[in-house]
């Protein structure tokens, strides 16, 4: 086995065939400065090769190179997700995560980096976290809660002659004929939890982690109108007499014409972010009105109301929360930390102000949150996590 090859030991890593002991020496190569020009030009080669025959090189090598170019002058962390089909990124999950951040960002990382790369400050005996999981809390129309974690199966409720049944972890509402006086429920998912729902007019709902949507038991009237906040994706039932529509807080509302969208509307976040997968959408904000077309994005402002077209690529990321990734692309250090506190429940504390980061790539969300930050580790932040809860963030 050569013991100073760096291209044997990255193509071993381009085909999945590679050990953990030559992982060891591969991360250890790497780390010498010495061997940056060398990993520049097997970078540059790989990049040739794969113009040539894309079809042979594994979606990790297209990422490492796609990232070469993207971050060699950006002077930032690169962490990515953990690959499937690569086996021994399922085993080592945060190993992945360095390694791409350490190709990705080419010789100028290694020589401008005059430490060694230190495990993440978490203790041994520190107690991790766990990530999110399936669950929620509804509030029917009299008031009564019902926590969803732990509900059997079964008939939950009756209102308006339509019932309220849960199935397979998810929420279906079969269509009931009392109309009369309008009957609302809530359904809200708390830091943690995401959670599927059926609504009374057979449109499929998805919520993310901290977040809500409130519907009537049964549609009627000329339009179907709905309240969400926080992060919702939507599978809308046809209806032509009855258009859907979503009311967002205090920013505007989202009118479907038939569609496949998601809805990121987090209090704590600037923009509203309305992703349109399939159909067509019509966004207000800010007294004006636009529609989109199926890849693009309308973000609302206080100030602005602004489209832009995404992309295959684009709407992999605005959906990756749906898939089970996180999405750091192009996300600032308290985004990416914003992400974490909805969907592990924890309370983030940056001690000495905010590190000046920007990411690429992103992580799977079933991880626990100790592998998480091993990962974002590799941008040279540090982490402390206390109290069980409390993660405290210091450059």
């Amino acid at each position: 086995m050569p013991q100073n090859n760096l291209e044997y030991y990255i193509d071993r890593f381009a085909q999945g065939t590679i050990s953990k002991e030559e992982w060891e020496i591969l991360q250890d190569l790497l780390r010498q400065p010495e061997n940056s020009a060398a990993l520049d030009e097997i970078l540059k080669e790989q990049l040739e090769q794969f113009a040539a025959a894309p079809a042979i090189y594994p979606d990790v090598v297209k990422r490492v190179q796609e990232g070469v170019a993207a971050q060699i002058s950006r002077e930032k962390a690169v962490p990515m997700r953990p690959v499937p089909g690569v086996h021994f990124l399922r085993r080592w999950g945060w190993a992945a995560a360095s390694i791409i951040l350490i190709a990705a960002i080419g010789a100028y990382f290694l020589t401008a980096r005059k430490k060694d790369l230190q495990p993440p400050l978490i203790t041994a005996n520190t107690m991790d976290v766990v990530p999110g999981k399936t669950g929620a809390i509804l509030t029917l129309a009299d008031g009564t809660t019902i926590l969803l974690d732990s509900a059997a199966n079964g008939r939950l409720a009756t209102q308006q002659g339509s019932q309220v049944v849960k199935k397979d972890g998810q929420i279906v509402y079969t269509p009931g004929g009392d109309e009369g006086v309008a009957a609302y429920n809530t359904l809200r998912t708390p830091r943690g939890r995401m959670y599927q729902v059926t609504l009374p007019d057979g449109t499929k709902a998805w919520l993310n982690a901290a977040s809500s949507i409130s519907y009537p038991v049964v549609f009627s009237g000329s339009e179907r109108v709905v309240a969400i906040t926080g992060e919702v994706y939507f599978e809308v039932a046809p209806h032509a007499q009855m258009p859907f529509r979503v009311k967002l807080n205090e920013t505007g509302s989202v009118e479907v014409l038939g569609t496949h969208f998601n809805i990121k509307a987090y209090e704590e976040e600037e923009l509203v972010s309305t992703t349109l997968l399939e159909g067509a959408v019509r966004v207000a904000g800010n007294g004006k009105k636009v529609i989109l077309k199926p890849g693009q994005q309308a973000q609302v402002s206080s100030k602005q109301l602004s489209v832009k077209t995404l992309g295959q690529q684009g709407i992999s990321e605005a959906m990756a929360w749906k898939e089970g990734r996180f999405n750091f692309q192009d996300a600032d250090l308290q985004d990416i930390m914003r992400q974490l506190s909805r969907w592990y429940d924890i309370e983030v504390v940056y001690e000495n102000g905010i590190p000046d980061l920007e990411f690429i790539g992103g992580m799977e969300r079933s991880l626990p949150l100790s592998e998480v930050l091993k990962g974002l580790k590799m941008s040279g932040v540090n982490f402390r996590l206390e109290n069980g809860r409390r993660l405290i963030v210091s450059p």
